[in-house]
């Protein structure tokens, strides 16, 4: 018998044992602990248990032998270089753009170790643990046991509770640890999260309303029910699609936590006019069950909405079903695990998960992002009120997407779009690591003084009404019959869908080739989002609405350019593929040499400043009366041919005495003066620097001049040390368009 559920039963009972017998017992228990793990020591992880237990009444001990799926999060070896990996190869402006990287490859890069991984998978097997997949990212395991194996494994116990008054998205009833987990101490530093030993968070659908309806009714109201073909004339991609390009050789996903009834794909297809795959309606869609699945439960029409949002707008797209029980881990690892999505949408809000599965979570979206995977979710249907966070809120490898409220003509065609009230966006005050404003987050609009991750990033139509019904924004099937909707949760698979056919443009035209790893994706788009900058070509930027009052107090308005009602605004799809014909240039330096006395010995030039290859131009460092400092200054000329300066780059690898803090300075054409813009302390190693610059018209002169400054220093207080810099790399990338704002 498991000692732990043992005890557990005496616990949760009304009898009280005598002290003698407790005493024995505990004893007993001590001895099948040495007996099933040996001499091992145990650590407690620092995983929290759920905030329910503790407004909640305990029922009694949960089933033994009930089936759990469990995944044991392991901490990546290098997180610091896996973000700014991350950073890189999603950075349209980074040398390393889009050189994305298989699963080993970020297990090999990043992930915990080989023996840590080993010894995770040992131990849960000789608990009796049926592991099903150790992710080659090196990052996650996971594994089917019992909750008398889990129980042992874990030294916790595990209850069945119930609570009266469920906080948003709890559980009124559910089972949970009540006791802190403990694992071998040889394992346990390295373990972020263990997911799946209880179940009080759920997934909440992000939709509203609905009813069936018995045909396409007149329109009218505050926004309109939206056809799939109404939907691409309204966001541009008619003319896209219209060529064919309907999403064929692309690979979308949907993370579904809803049970879901194929038969509706069809009947779809019918009413809107689908082109048909070849192989028939439905031969396109393929579903990935992972643990256990819901597709046959009784569906809720959150997975039914999401599957035909996205196939409205790309119908012969590869479409792939992630059909997830209760581990939002689970599926987010397989999906990761598989690496076979190109973009992938997910509508649901989680509430109550822990500190540490958030941490898991967003290690896993790092590493789609890697990959190459574009991942978007809806930012929910409850303006700015996003406390409890939707676990997705805070992430930066995500893409939000909120709501607005469109009127068009009969061909849809914008008559009108405003802010939607209900669509999810400001920011949420969580204290997870990861929840700061990421480093792509500039641009016109885009608050510079509030330190977290700010959503929505873009918004598309998510509210209408038809005849009467006030919650009618886009047909669906559900149940076998026509049916409307509204919410975030059609947004986003929408964009999704959408991005289907863009990318099938994009490769097309030669605009979107294959990495190292063989994979034609755009990855982290919030990235390219954010480097357009609001350009009115892309984006249709809304101005009017609000959706509620922000965290420090101030309504939520939308404004020009970026705001928190609805990011960007909506996007125009031909616009944004035409911005990929603006080829990006590179500004290599025309002179180099030592600034105003700062250097000395000079050795090199331009040639050595053209290509990261440890050819460096070097000069040594002089003592001044501020610190020992060496200063290299070169100069550019763009070439703007009459356009104007869209995006504006600075690419950077120096090499210094790991005393050295270096500087990056730009000429400010406005002011005289040399500004300060990027700063990285050096190493005694390459270091690589990419600065994105804001403000671009005061650092570009006449005729395309710019001057940049690469400074050294160690203070004097740290001694008279000398060392010699050593520039690799220094080069401007930047894009020109016509008529660009």
């Amino acid at each position: 018998m498991n000692f732990a559920y043992f005890m557990g039963r005496i616990r949760s009972s009304n009898w009280r044992a005598p002290a003698a017998f407790v005493a024995g017992s505990v004893a007993l228990g001590a001895s099948i602990l040495a007996f099933g793990q040996g001499s091992t020591q145990l650590s407690t992880l620092s995983v929290d248990m759920p905030a329910a237990v503790k407004h909640s009444t305990l029922v009694g001990p949960t089933d033994p032998g009930q089936v759990l799926h469990v995944n044991v999060s392991l901490q990546p070896r290098d997180p610091v270089g896996m973000e700014n990996f991350d950073n890189s190869v999603n950075n349209p402006l980074s040398p390393y753009y889009q050189q994305w990287i298989t699963p080993a490859q970020f297990g090999e890069k990043f992930g915990a170790t080989q023996t840590t991984v080993d010894q995770t998978v040992k131990y849960l097997k000789s608990q009796g643990f049926t592991v099903t997949l150790v992710a080659d990212s090196h990052i996650s395991i996971m594994a089917d046991c019992t909750v008398g194996q889990a129980e042992a494994a874990f030294n916790t116990q595990i209850d069945n509770y119930h609570q009266d008054s469920p906080q948003k998205g709890e559980r009124a009833d559910f089972y949970a640890f009540d006791k802190p987990l403990q694992m071998p101490s040889s394992i346990a530093k390295f373990v972020v999260s263990v997911g799946g030993i209880d179940n009080a968070a759920k997934p909440v659908a992000l939709h509203h309303g609905g009813a069936a309806v018995k045909g396409l009714g007149k329109q009218g109201g505050a926004g309109q029910t939206l056809t799939p073909s109404q939907a691409r004339k309204l966001y541009s991609l008619d003319t896209i699609y219209g060529m064919g390009d309907t999403g064929r050789g692309r690979t979308i996903s949907i993370s579904s936590f809803d049970g879901f009834q194929l038969l509706n794909v069809p009947l779809f297809y019918a009413q809107f006019g689908l082109p048909t795959p070849p192989g028939g309606v439905g031969s396109n869609i393929t579903v990935i069950t992972i643990d256990g699945g819901l597709q046959n439960s009784p569906p809720a029409g959150e997975a039914d909405l999401d599957i035909q949002m996205a196939l409205g707008e790309a119908p012969l797209c590869t479409f792939r079903i992630y059909d997830g029980g209760q581990n939002l881990i689970d599926v987010l690892t397989s999906e990761a695990q598989d690496n076979l999505s190109d973009a992938i949408s997910e509508s649901y809000g989680w509430f109550g998960l822990s500190r540490q599965q958030l941490l898991a979570l967003h290690n896993t979206h790092v590493q789609m992002s890697t990959q190459g995977i574009s991942y978007m979710v809806a930012t929910g249907d409850s303006g700015t009120t996003l406390e409890p966070a939707y676990y997705a809120d805070d992430d930066p490898d995500v893409l939000g997407v909120g709501g607005t409220t469109a009127t068009v003509q009969a061909s849809g065609a914008r008559t009108s779009e405003v802010a939607w009230p209900g669509g999810g966006g400001g920011w949420v005050t969580e204290a997870d690591s990861f929840n700061v404003l990421p480093p792509f987050q500039k641009g016109k609009g885009v608050p510079k003084n509030i330190n977290f991750r700010l959503m929505p990033d873009v918004a598309l139509h998510a509210d209408g009404q038809l005849g009467g019904n006030p919650d009618a924004a886009y047909y669906f099937f559900y149940g076998g019959s026509l049916n409307v909707v509204a919410g975030t949760s059609c947004a986003s698979p929408l964009f999704t869908g959408a991005l289907g056919d863009v990318e099938q443009r994009l490769i097309q035209l030669g605009q979107l080739r294959a990495n190292p790893a063989g994979k034609k994706r755009l990855g982290r788009l919030a990235d390219l989002v954010y480097s357009e900058n609001g350009r009115s070509d892309v984006w249709y930027d809304i101005t009017s609405g609000s959706n509620g009052t922000l965290p420090n107090g101030q309504t939520s308005v939308a404004t020009p350019f970026w705001d928190t009602c609805t990011g960007w605004g909506a996007i125009n799809w031909q616009g944004f593929v035409n911005t990929f014909a603006s080829a990006l240039s590179t500004a290599n330096p025309t002179s180099v040499s030592i600034y105003s006395g700062q250097g000395a010995n000079a050795t090199g030039g331009v040639p050595q400043l053209l290509v990261q290859d440890q050819q460096y131009y070097t000069q040594q460092a002089v003592v001044t009366p501020t610190g020992v400092m060496s200063a290299a200054q070169m100069t550019y000329t763009l070439n703007l041919n009459g356009g104007t300066l869209a995006a504006l780059q600075l690419n950077v690898v120096a090499n210094g005495s790991s005393f050295a803090t270096n500087f990056i300075y730009l000429y400010n054409y406005t002011t005289n003066v040399y500004d300060i813009v990027g700063t990285n302390a050096m190493t005694g190693q390459d270091v690589a620097l990419t600065i994105p610059v804001n403000n671009l018209t005061a650092y570009v002169g006449p005729n395309g001049a710019m001057k940049m400054i690469d400074r050294m220093v160690i203070p004097l207080r740290k001694g008279l040390i000398p060392y010699t810099m050593k520039l690799d790399l220094a080069t401007v990338s930047y894009e020109v368009v016509a008529g660009g704002t």
